[in-house]
């Protein structure tokens, strides 16, 4: 028995419409689930800073000098990793911000709704104000601030030649 031709005509576009929707969801996801990943990381890295800003502090103060080495190089190696995996994130958001744009391209009959392909246009010049930027400089502060007190404390304990009685 076949159906009338409206009805398989609107089957068609149902399929068609489902295929478009599964595309979209698709990509929606993969962008969603590493744009919260890299928040969360961020968050992990402030908190893992905060800990570590304490941690150095009350260290210092009780004048394990060892200590103090071993928490500074831990420091370094621990942003190294927050700074590759956050490098890691923001390519795989990249990958889903591109593909949402193509789908915008390829769906989306109006300019007004293709708001990933608006932002990338507007935001190519203005690098300072994403996400990416703000997220390498404050990997810089960490890594700065911990080569600075590693070499402070070095220089503390490191033995003075204007010290020496010749």
């Amino acid at each position: 028995m076949s159906l009338p031709k409206n009805k398989k005509s609107t089957q068609a576009n149902n399929k068609g419409h489902d295929k478009v929707q599964l595309i979209h969801d698709h990509i929606w996801k993969h962008f969603e689930l590493n744009a919260k990943q890299r928040i969360s990381l961020f968050n992990y890295y402030v908190l893992f800073f905060s800990f570590f800003a304490v941690g150095y502090y009350h260290i210092h103060d009780a004048g394990f000098k060892q200590l103090v080495f071993l928490v500074l190089i831990m420091f370094i190696i621990i942003t190294a990793i927050f700074h590759l995996l956050e490098e890691r994130n923001k390519q795989l958001v990249e990958s889903a911000v591109k593909e949402l744009e193509e789908f915008e391209t390829n769906y989306l009959p109006k300019d007004k709704y293709k708001i990933f392909n608006r932002i990338t246009k507007e935001s190519e010049h203005i690098k300072i104000r994403r996400h990416g930027f703000c997220y390498f400089a404050i990997f810089m502060v960490g890594y700065t601030l911990s080569v600075i007190l590693f070499v402070y404390e070095l220089w503390k304990v490191w033995p003075s030649p204007c010290k020496c009685v010749c």
